[in-house]
């Protein structure tokens, strides 16, 4: 019979069994006490049996109403999850977020910024991955991820993002300690040529990057390479 009851009924009988007074109880509804007593009696004829004892003190539950407040709180819960849940992904304080970001620094940068956010993101699920920026920028234009930190591959529209620059970036050039050029108090463009380079593929960023430079000073590119990830 317990589907048969509206959620005010429930209501009711929850309030009944937490303040014990029928006074009280209509109180925590925010009705008459002639109104809840009215209620009362309407679901006790649903039930066709007593559900509350009337004593002195106020009221007390039987055995019948026990399971019906057992059932009563079971339902309300539920209804107050699906409440708080639907508040929250409407809020954005809860659902899923899908982030791609380049290679380091920028994957420390999502971190500082998740780490910052702290309690808001605790009901949110959070998705990373890590690649380089032309199949990020496609996944964002597929609506597969919902942010990306990354460069706009050229040929690439800017117009379709709402987009943040975060700052210039920096590359440095490393060799190992016994290196011809560890020596040096300067080291000239023309030096490294013909060495030995380890460096991101063609189609990154980097590599366009020190490319663009070698020609900048009227240099060809260094040939001996090898391609890292």
């Amino acid at each position: 019979m317990i589907n048969n009851l509206k959620l005010r009924q429930l209501r009711l009988l929850v309030a009944l069994d937490s303040e014990r007074k029928l006074q009280l109880a209509a109180e925590r509804l925010n009705i008459t006490q002639s109104a809840a007593s009215k209620m009362l009696a309407e679901i006790e004829a649903v039930a066709r049996v007593p559900l509350f004892e009337r004593t002195a003190r106020g009221v007390e539950p039987t055995a019948y109403g026990s399971i019906l407040i057992r059932g009563g709180r079971s339902v309300l819960a539920d209804l107050d999850r699906v409440t708080n849940e639907f508040a929250g992904y409407r809020s954005g304080e809860l659902g899923t977020v899908s982030v791609g970001t380049v290679a380091k620094p920028s994957i420390d940068l999502v971190v500082d910024v998740m780490q910052y956010l702290g309690e808001k993101l605790h009901r949110v699920s959070i998705s990373l991955d890590v690649s380089t920026s032309p199949p990020l920028v496609a996944r964002l234009l597929a609506l597969e991820l919902d942010f990306v930190v990354a460069r706009i591959p050229a040929g690439v529209d800017p117009g379709q993002f709402d987009y943040h620059a975060i700052g210039a970036e920096q590359a440095g050039l490393l060799v190992r300690a016994e290196h011809p050029l560890a020596g040096l108090d300067s080291v000239n463009l023309e030096d490294t040529v013909d060495l030995q380079w380890i460096i991101q593929p063609r189609e990154s960023f980097m590599r366009q990057g020190l490319e663009r430079l070698f020609y900048s000073r009227g240099i060809a590119p260094p040939q001996r390479i090898i391609n890292t990830e």
